[in-house]
């Protein structure tokens, strides 16, 4: 190779990367079935791929006006090899409906297999043209391809295989949620490592026709810092770790304002309390003493009945003393009315006694009655049938006491006029004993009253004096949590002004750890190279010593342009030619270990519109170079589709891998007309 293909990179030194002696992930070899089979009949087509440059050329046929077709360069299946080869690395997002469809119609039961390095190791992979789902296929590690297909166990599922290389891809982007908390993943930006063709690369962030990514530019923008410079994207996230412990420290600051002007308040209020006024409150041991004695004194209150007080002991005697007087007065009374009221009955009987005669006139009595006793012996040695007329019936007492009655008449009247002589006597006493305890009841009935005053006035006294104490108590009860709670309130406030303090001070010894580890990686980046160095180089590799490229980056956009001469260049091919000088970059810094880049590169046909073949021829030669330089062990795979021939040491072994012609249906990618 001539001494101006070198590429004078600002780090020369290393351009391998030994711990790295293979790209992350890339392809060895690929099989298009038209079914499923390992005796090769049903093979369609056998694509050996290797480390280094990989060119698919569908060479334009020299033609004339006369000849029937002019676009056997075109429409050979450049396209559609690399959207199997990204559809059987796991990728559903290829092509169009259309696409899908005609690819199922012509080989329905059609198969891409694939022998897949990822991480060092062998995986043999198989996707159905029928299913374009990552859930559907097969996949089984360190096992070749011929071995692959005869195997009576199939494999395991393809899934296993996706979940390897999605692991895998943490070293491209460590991370899967982005500053702004979107999600992150490896299919969101593998469409950069293998451009399509229709974009034209005409914007650094078109990767796709059919962008089915769900990233902004500015994410995007995120996404490729991230890959080329790691410790742009750490320093992004440093920053704003620091921002946001610094907007942290100033919510904290405004918290500590707060809870000084509470305690400042609590203070005043304790202040005010008879409980607490002239207690230290800077001294824990003091506060928490006080505490500790309300909280006694509430205890005792709240286990001592109200009743057991002392002076209510007292009121309670005296009250239970009239009581006991008055329930005596009111026995004594209710004894004297009922002995009245007995002698009052007595007294009555008396008066009708003395009132009546003491035998009946015999025509008081009916004669029935009198002829019906007569009848009978009687059963006592007197009746009260009169005489005569028991002697005209033949009663036989009246035969057997007659004489004996008769005479004893005049003694009858005179004990009858004793009887009654006594009988006065004793109605006149009767009648003078009822009016004495008549007296009496009335002397009494004063006596339950006063008996009763008295008790209502010591009832009335101890119930005065219970709601007074009650009062009193309920009072100091809630003058002793009013008090606990301020104090509690107070030790709350100083505990989180403490808490507060300290979180200031953590958070900003954590700031300025921050801080330091920010100063040591911008340090350590105006030390290092980076992908402005690295570009610069490849722009004047690609477009001449004199271009010089230059790559914007205000963080949120990135943007490539170039000057010849101190003047812009632009152009729809200039652009697309300077972006793949973009990817060629990052390709460069993953080789040597400075970017996350998975050394797998693919370029769908990267020229376009009018770019002069010089420029194009660049892509090879420099891709020729980092093979040259890595000494025959390239730890990359640089894929690179074209129709325009490139310098023709490319176009044969060992970089030409794939030859098409759309002439023929057998000569296309698939082998027919989709």
């Amino acid at each position: 190779m001539q001494e101006q293909l070198k590429i004078d990179f600002p780090m020369p030194e290393g351009y391998g990367c030994p711990q790295e002696p293979e790209p992350l992930f890339w392809v060895r070899e690929i099989r298009l079935l038209s079914k499923w089979g390992a005796d090769g009949t049903d093979e369609i087509r056998r694509i050996s791929l290797g480390l280094g440059l990989n060119v698919v050329w569908s060479p334009p046929r020299e033609v004339t006006d006369n000849e029937d077709q002019r676009i056997s360069g075109h429409a050979s299946g450049k396209t559609t090899f690399c959207r199997m080869l990204r559809y059987v690395l796991g990728d559903d997002k290829i092509g169009t409906e259309d696409f899908r469809s005609s690819v199922t119609h012509k080989h329905p039961n059609g198969w891409i297999v694939a022998e897949v390095r990822l991480c060092n190791e062998t995986w043999s992979v198989a996707r159905p043209f029928t299913m374009w789902s990552a859930s559907k296929g097969f996949a089984i590690k360190n096992v070749k391809l011929d071995e692959f297909l005869v195997l009576e166990q199939k494999k395991r599922s393809y899934e296993d295989f996706v979940s390897a290389i999605e692991s895998a891809s943490r070293k491209i982007v460590p991370f899967d949620t982005l500053p702004d908390g979107s999600h992150i993943g490896l299919w969101e930006y593998f469409p950069w490592f293998t451009r399509d063709q229709e974009m034209q690369f005409s914007r650094l962030y078109a990767w796709r026709e059919i962008d089915n990514t769900s990233l902004k530019q500015n994410q995007k923008s995120f996404v490729m810092r991230s890959v080329y410079n790691p410790m742009a994207v750490e320093e992004i996230e440093l920053t704003a770790r620091r921002d946001e412990i610094t907007g942290k420290i100033d919510q904290l600051e405004k918290a500590r304002g707060g809870f000084e002007w509470a305690s400042k308040e609590n203070q005043a209020w304790m202040t005010g309390m008879p409980d607490l006024s002239g207690l230290d409150l800077g001294n824990v041991l003091f506060v928490e003493g006080k505490a500790a004695q309300l909280e006694e004194e509430r205890r005792v209150l709240d286990a001592t009945p109200i009743e057991e007080s002392d002076a209510l002991k007292k009121l309670h005697d005296n009250l239970a003393e009239a009581e006991l007087d008055f329930e005596d007065a009111m026995y004594a009374q209710t004894r004297r009315v009922q002995i009245t009221n007995a002698e009052v009955l007595k007294l009555n009987e008396l008066e009708r006694a003395a009132n009546q005669e003491l035998t009946p006139k015999q025509e008081d009595i009916p004669e029935s009655q009198v002829r019906v006793a007569a009848r009978f012996y009687p059963g006592r040695r007197y009746c009260s049938v009169p005489l005569d007329f028991a002697k005209e019936n033949h009663c036989d007492l009246a035969a057997r006491y007659a004489e004996k009655m008769k005479s004893n008449d005049e003694e009858r009247v005179a004990a009858k006029v004793i009887v009654q002589q006594k009988a006065q006597l004793s109605l006149a006493e009767q009648k003078q004993k009822v009016a004495n305890l008549k007296a009496l009841i009335l002397r009494g009935q004063k006596d339950v009253e006063e008996s009763r005053n008295r008790f209502l006035g010591a009832k009335s006294v101890y119930e005065s004096a219970r709601t007074r104490l009650y009062a009193q108590i309920s009072a100091r009860r809630d003058a002793i949590l009013k008090a606990l709670m301020a104090i509690e309130r107070y030790k709350e406030g100083e505990q989180k002004l403490t808490d507060t303090i300290t979180a200031i001070e953590k958070a900003k010894e954590e700031r300025k750890k921050v801080q330091g580890q920010l100063t040591a990686l911008r340090k350590g980046s105006e030390t290092s190279v980076g992908i402005s160095d690295y570009y610069f180089h490849v722009v004047r590799f690609i477009f001449g010593r004199k271009v010089l490229g230059e790559i914007v980056d205000d963080r949120d956009v990135l943007a490539t342009r170039c000057t010849y001469n101190d003047s812009p260049c632009q152009s729809a091919a200039i652009d697309a030619a300077l972006n793949v000088a973009f990817d060629l970059t990052v390709l460069v810094m993953g080789i040597q270990g400075i970017s996350k880049h998975p050394r797998f590169l693919v370029h769908d046909g990267p020229r376009v519109a009018d770019l002069s073949k010089a420029i194009y021829n660049r892509y090879f030669e420099f891709a020729e170079d980092l093979e040259r330089r890595a000494k025959g062990r390239p730890n990359f795979q640089y894929i690179i589709t074209t129709t325009e021939p490139p310098p023709e040491r490319f176009v044969a072994e060992p970089y030409l891998r794939l030859k098409l012609d759309a002439s023929r249906p057998e000569d296309r990618f698939l082998k027919c007309n989709l």
